[in-house]
């Protein structure tokens, strides 16, 4: 005999799950409408003004703007106009500031691996075009996707690694040779891979903000810094800084990194739009940084107000081989950053240009 009643209640129970079905794609369909519609802000950061720096931003903006058809507005805070570094680092982490364009070394007191990448010597080459390109080539190993793994896991996510230079010393007064350096305190980087750089030739190292060298460098707080030769002249630094040496000893790793709360909430799609754009810098950014430090280099050469030296070869060496011996031997032996260390070493050597071996 049929249970009638067990069967209006069956179908009862079938009608109000497909009611609720139907309500749930309704719902969906027009979360997926809102979701298409949403415009979201990319508040993005730059620490320089006027330089490669500045109009590689720019053309991130651009490209994550085309790409996700107008769905992130991008909006350029330059000149540092959002902070010192560290403070932009930690909007980052926090969301308040979206994206940021900063060599690596930034990212080393949020994920201590990161500062290898910009240790003294390290890169093969015996110019800045050479250096540069076995830079990026070595961006593609295995320390990097490592350090882009850690890195989401403080809250920041890394689209773009490229080279950025070496850079050169510039100070107040004349460096003619590594005896010259000898309680010299020089602005450096941040991060002991580059104060103990220079503490090992005999200098002081001191952690200082980009926009106070200028002013602490001509009334004598500092003796001098070593940075790019582009951003150097466009911020005019070489006024209070005029003699040069052309040492291509710590090599600065450009980044782009984004937030990582920021891109979580992002759709796929412009999730893409992000990374795909991170992609096309790193192609355009290691050219764009050749031409840019070449053409200084040759200004510093030919300002009459620039005094450019070349220092000895057995100077040089010597720099070389106080580094190895110190920073280098400190890193290898510590159990954070060492491994990090021996695996670029090994992407190094597998990845960049042969031919540039031996510096």
């Amino acid at each position: 005999m049929i249970n009638t009643d067990a069967m209006v209640l069956r179908q009862m129970k079938i009608t109000l799950v497909a009611a609720a079905m139907g309500v749930g794609a309704v719902i969906a369909t027009h979360a997926m409408a809102a979701d298409s519609t949403k415009i979201y802000d990319m508040r993005m950061g730059n620490i320089t003004a006027k330089d490669t720096q500045e109009r590689l931003a720019e053309r991130f903006i651009e490209l994550v703007e085309q790409g996700s058809k107008g769905r992130i507005d991008g909006k350029l805070y330059t000149a540092a106009a959002l902070g010192p570094n560290r403070e932009v680092m930690t909007g980052l982490q926090i969301g308040s500031v979206q994206a940021y364009i900063v060599p690596l070394a930034n990212l080393s007191s949020f994920v201590p691996q990161a500062g290898v990448f910009e240790m003294p010597w390290l890169y093969p080459g015996n110019s800045v075009k050479e250096i540069t390109n076995n830079i990026i080539q070595a961006m593609q190993g295995n320390a990097a996707t490592e350090l882009k793994r850690l890195s989401e896991q403080k809250g920041f996510h890394i689209v773009s690694l490229f080279g950025l230079s070496p850079q050169l010393v510039f100070s107040s007064a004349p460096i003619k040779g590594l005896a010259d350096f000898k309680g010299k305190k020089l602005r450096t980087v941040p991060g002991d891979e580059h104060l103990e750089t220079v503490k090992n030739w005999g200098a002081i190292g001191v952690d200082m903000p980009l926009p106070q060298v200028y002013t602490a460098t001509q009334q004598g707080v500092v003796d001098g810094f070593d940075l790019p030769p582009d951003v150097t002249l466009q911020l005019k630094f070489h006024e209070v800084a005029p003699y040069v040496l052309h040492t291509l000893h710590n090599s600065l790793v450009e980044m782009i990194v984004v937030s990582n709360t920021w891109y979580a909430s992002l759709p796929g799609d412009l999730k893409m739009a992000v990374d795909e754009a991170g992609k096309e810098l790193e192609r355009i950014g290691t050219q764009a940084f050749i031409e840019s430090q070449e053409k200084a280099i040759e200004a510093l050469k030919h300002n009459s107000k620039i005094k450019f030296t070349e220092l000895p070869d057995g100077d040089m060496r010597s720099m070389r081989q106080l580094n190895q011996d110190g920073i280098w031997e400190k890193i290898a032996s510590e159990p954070v950053r060492g491994p990090m260390f021996k695996t670029l070493l090994s992407d190094i050597e597998k990845l960049s240009t042969p031919s540039s071996h031996g510096r």
